[in-house]
């Protein structure tokens, strides 16, 4: 089996015999790609995994739930032993693309800046990728291993359902304090790690799964707000308009 190269490990957090972990391994086995099955961790209270709820209220206004400080430590404790120049965390409701298994077996740069790619978003439709790229853009494209990545410090709060990490990231992601949610990208950021997002994802989210924290994605991510129904629904006035001025003949007035 290709696990990506033995410098590149592959984690999945989940729960052995749930079923979302058969999916997941099912699929990572028809690709021929292996990987280490790493627990998801279901804490009693806060102090048990360091969580410090009061910080996460001063930051979202809103008290947190037990199940976010599980899902953060599940990540950070993979953080916290990443010693290969490279490695990929997915959740198990995880859905690679066919051509993920080249790209994880493909020669990755060594990046000194410490760097977290992320290799989709929850919540995303193929077919509205388009939109995606239109209503997000992405800046300071790189290309690793055949797949184009970029910058947007606006998106955020996207999901965990994927992503690859480089060691100097993971240690100083591992070391940040205990009190948000693992998909507020702005952390992160704010500790000097370069965020890239995918012009095209290599995993998507599987839908129809539960989410563990409960929390729907949609604030900076979402395909329809209503900003955006209004401006389209603006432009198509327009479009219209201009089409039955045609229609009956009116010429533009001239200033």
């Amino acid at each position: 089996m290709v696990t990506a190269r033995d410098s590149l490990p592959i984690y999945i957090i989940g729960e052995p015999n749930s079923e979302r972990t058969h999916l997941i391994d099912a699929q990572l086995n028809s690709l021929n790609i292996s990987y280490e099955l790493r627990p998801s961790v279901f804490p009693k209270t806060y102090e048990d995994v360091g969580f410090k709820p009061y910080l996460f209220r001063e930051r979202y206004g809103r008290e947190a739930k037990i199940s976010e400080a599980g899902v953060l430590e599940a990540h950070k404790a993979i953080l916290r032993s990443v010693n290969s120049e490279w490695a990929v965390i997915l959740e198990d409701d995880a859905e690679l693309e066919p051509s993920a298994a080249e790209f994880l077996s493909s020669v990755l740069p060594t990046l000194e800046e410490p760097t977290l790619v992320l290799l989709g978003h929850s919540r995303t439709i193929k077919k509205n990728l388009w939109f995606q790229r239109l209503k997000q853009p992405l800046a300071n494209p790189i290309s690793l291993g055949k797949k184009k990545f970029g910058n947007n410090p606006s998106i955020t709060k996207c999901g965990t359902v994927g992503y690859m990490i480089n060691r100097s990231a993971a240690q100083l992601w591992a070391s940040s304090d205990n009190y948000y949610v693992i998909d507020d990208f702005d952390i992160p950021k704010n500790i000097g790690i370069n965020v890239l997002h995918p012009f095209r994802p290599i995993v998507y989210e599987r839908q129809g799964l539960s989410s563990l924290t409960g929390n729907a994605i949609f604030i900076q991510h979402a395909f329809l707000s209503r900003r955006w129904l209004y401006e389209l629904s603006a432009l198509f006035k327009v479009w219209l308009l201009q089409g039955k001025r045609n229609l009956l003949g009116v010429k533009p007035r001239k200033k």
